[in-house]
């Protein structure tokens, strides 16, 4: 059977209070085909260091000057060796069978993009809420993105598994945007 290997793309940015967990969240997962790639941004802070920490055969990190999240996404991506590209905000976490859920969701399609729920917390996880408007159905990308819109229920960049297929067809990330660009 097929097992893609899945390339986890952390940009990261004065994030040293969330990144370990988030990196963590990424190396727990039940889908063991995975490599996580943290692209510090220019952080000020103890960023670097804590990506560091977790440098292994698994882990590369990726130190840039500060040119914001698309740039560092970009930087990530041109080291990933990925068949399946997951780009992951530095303070999020993921459950343990995220990845391994979204691989299976693709069945070995190389032109479609997986999504999934999401829950938001600022505390504690215990206290997290569902979003109350997520399209739960499979569309073609341009019915999706209408839908989207027009329901306030547009998915971030950490809910997308996106085959690396795709994201030579569609180019990578405008790098002269720095927030929303998710939406791009």
């Amino acid at each position: 059977m097929y097992q893609p290997l899945v390339s986890i793309i952390i940009p990261a940015y004065n994030s040293e209070r969330f990144l370990g967990e988030a990196i963590q969240s990424a190396l727990s997962q039940t889908w063991k085909r995975t490599e996580v790639i943290v692209a510090d941004d220019g952080s000020t802070d103890g960023t670097l260091r804590v990506a560091q920490s977790f440098r292994s055969t698994r882990i590369k990190v990726l130190e840039a000057e500060h040119r914001g999240q698309s740039s560092a996404a970009n930087k990530g991506f041109a080291l990933a060796q990925g068949d399946l590209i997951k780009f992951f905000d530095a303070d999020d976490v993921l459950s343990a069978n995220f990845v391994e859920l979204q691989v299976n969701r693709l069945e070995g399609q190389s032109d479609s993009v997986a999504t999934a729920t999401y829950r938001r917390f600022s505390r504690s996880r215990m206290e997290a809420d569902l979003p109350c408007h997520v399209i739960r159905d499979d569309l073609p990308g341009i019915d999706w993105l209408v839908r989207s819109f027009g329901s306030d229920s547009m998915l971030g960049l950490p809910l997308w598994l996106i085959p690396r297929t795709v994201l030579d067809r569609s180019g990578l990330w405008d790098e002269r945007l720095s927030l929303e660009n998710d939406y791009e």
